[in-house]
């Protein structure tokens, strides 16, 4: 199992004690060493000590997605293949500042609003029910790809 806010293996995100400090503030993670608390252009490493800078996008090393050559359309996390979705519309292949389509609301999942200004009861991101956050889900989840159980997204067969 690999976290997925620090990318350390051996708990999730929700237990990760690189996940918040005091402040609910997410902290910063260096893209050059990996570590926390800092960012790139002052990371204290050694040049020795440096780990090369890999593309989220392309996957090869050398830059950061922001700065890729590539289209964003093929995306690829250098641990794995991922799909990309979209956190404005929830549709894949495609990142939230190039989505074309209409906002799409974080709680309730309908088009036209954001959460913070939605009428509706949030849904928990887990298992698209009402009544509970994820964080609390009792329910196995559901696939933001396809609505199915019993895999994420990125293991999604569709």
């Amino acid at each position: 199992m690999e976290c997925y806010v620090c990318g350390e293996k051996g708990h999730k995100a929700r237990d990760c004690p690189n996940r918040e400090n005091s402040n609910n503030e997410r902290p910063v993670k260096c893209y050059i060493c990996g570590g926390f608390g800092h960012i790139s252009r002052d990371c204290p490493s050694e040049s020795g000590n440096r780990r090369e800078t890999t593309c989220y996008n392309c996957g090869k090393p050398g830059h950061i997605s922001r700065d890729c050559p590539e289209e964003h359309t093929h995306p690829v996390n250098p641990q794995r293949s991922r799909v990309i979705i979209c956190r404005k519309c929830n549709q894949e292949g495609h990142i939230a500042r190039d989505c074309p389509n209409d906002i799409v609301c974080h709680n309730c999942h309908q088009a036209g609003h954001v959460a913070r200004d939605c009428p509706n009861e949030a849904l928990c991101h887990n298992c698209n029910q009402p009544g509970h956050l994820a964080r609390n889900c009792p329910n196995e989840g559901v696939c933001r790809k396809c609505g199915q159980s019993g895999h994420i997204a990125r293991d999604c067969p569709n």
